[in-house]
């Protein structure tokens, strides 16, 4: 009898463990913004309006200065409930 409890125990957690897995893996995105591109990263480190020339972007080693495009992940502290809804990319900052 305890050969078989343990056998149920053990097959429904394996279950509930392979039910998780996929249920991960349909959170996250196939692929990343960040893995194709070139990409610079700029810390903000004060709240406020910040500026930047075309003579920055070309410093800073952007080859189209003319269209620069913003992304950034302004979502705030993430949720305490794991079952909430979350996005796991970058998003665009329209300029």
């Amino acid at each position: 009898m305890k050969k078989i409890i343990c056998y149920i125990v053990s097959v429904s957690l394996l279950a509930n463990i392979c039910l998780f897995a996929q249920q991960a893996k349909d959170n996250y995105s196939s692929s990343s913004l960040l893995s194709s591109g070139k990409w610079i990263k700029i810390a903000i480190t004060e709240e406020g309006i910040y500026r930047l020339d075309y003579s920055d972007l070309v410093r800073l080693g952007l080859e189209t200065p003319s269209n620069p495009v913003l992304f950034g992940n302004n979502r705030g502290q993430l949720s305490y409930y794991v079952s909430d809804d979350f996005v796991d990319d970058l998003s665009e900052i329209s300029i």
